[in-house]
């Protein structure tokens, strides 16, 4: 646990942060639960009589990229936002996916829990598989930083860290992928509580000529702070999907935005690079995933 505090794993800074965001969505969520009532109200005969609600058949997306920094493939697998999740007894049939789609890296941006659980048992048993297929980045998300420090406290971080799980908070690592230099980054931030230290970060981060990929759970840090970042490819999710897709549109809501946020999920050009915005896995909430199955989000970066 020493080596964790060295790191930087437990911050007062975060914790505030935390208090700041659980106060603003609770605002939110009070002024909008009634809209989001009637439309689920008026919408549900014509759902019930269809298929668009099924959240245990993952969907697959695929992404490829090119970079004069890359020498060989690689190959990126995204998840986000599971929020204690199943699929099948003890995420069986996520880890035989993951497996099958052989990643040389796993990224996992935030939320894979809830802030009430008790027991993180089952995520860590995942990560602790998945460990074995490929290294895993797991980033900050409000739940875990809920979890860890405003309400059970329990030391999601450590225990994940002693699975092999490379946990991050705002720092990054250099690492060597199939002969490539990576820069793998990350920001607990989001675009309210940015400050004078992660843009002391995001320069430091930026510097080299490695390939950059930058870790969030939220979107807008990206999309208000980092507009202009030279980094090679952002990675959030938070959003998921905007809950209710709508075709031709897109995603219907999220706390945090309001209704029809702009990057609710997908590849978006981004700063001097790319952003993807993964719509998660799993939900957390009143509101069905309804046309927005869960998603993996597969990214091939190959020499241009």
């Amino acid at each position: 646990m020493e080596d964790l505090e060295r790191k930087g794993f437990r911050s007062e800074a975060v914790r505030k942060e935390i208090l700041r965001l659980k106060k603003r969505r609770k605002r939110r969520r009070i002024r909008i639960m009634l809209i989001l009532g009637i439309i689920v109200v008026l919408c549900s005969e014509v759902i019930l009589k269809s298929d668009f609600i099924d959240n245990k058949q993952i969907e697959l997306t695929y992404y490829q990229l090119s970079s004069d920094q890359i020498n060989s493939p690689v190959r990126l697998v995204i998840m986000a936002d599971l929020h204690s999740g199943t699929f099948g007894e003890k995420n069986e049939r996520l880890k035989t996916q993951l497996q099958e789609l052989e990643p040389d890296l796993i990224l996992m941006a935030g939320d894979m829990i809830n802030d009430t659980d008790s027991d993180v048992s089952g995520i860590v048993d995942l990560c602790g598989y998945l460990v074995k297929i490929a290294p895993v980045y797991y980033i900050l998300g409000n739940h875990e930083g809920n979890l860890m420090y405003t309400g059970k406290k329990v030391p999601l971080d450590k225990y994940l860290y002693e699975a092999g799980v490379h946990f991050m908070y705002t720092n990054y690592e250099t690492i060597t992928v199939n002969g490539n230099v990576l820069k793998i980054g990350a920001m607990a931030a989001n675009a309210e509580t940015y400050n004078e230290e992660d843009a002391q970060f995001e320069a430091e981060f930026e510097e080299g000529k490695e390939f950059k990929i930058l870790m969030a759970h939220y979107p807008d840090l990206f999309t208000e702070r980092l507009q202009s970042a030279k980094v090679d490819l952002g990675v959030a999710g938070h959003y998921h999907g905007g809950l209710i897709r709508i075709p031709g549109i897109g995603g219907l809501f999220h706390w945090d935005t309001g209704f029809f946020p702009a990057y609710a999920g997908g590849l978006y050009p981004w700063g001097e690079g790319n952003l993807i915005v993964t719509r998660g896995l799993g939900n957390h909430g009143l509101i069905p995933r309804i046309n927005n199955k869960p998603e993996l989000v597969i990214v091939d970066i190959s020499p241009r």
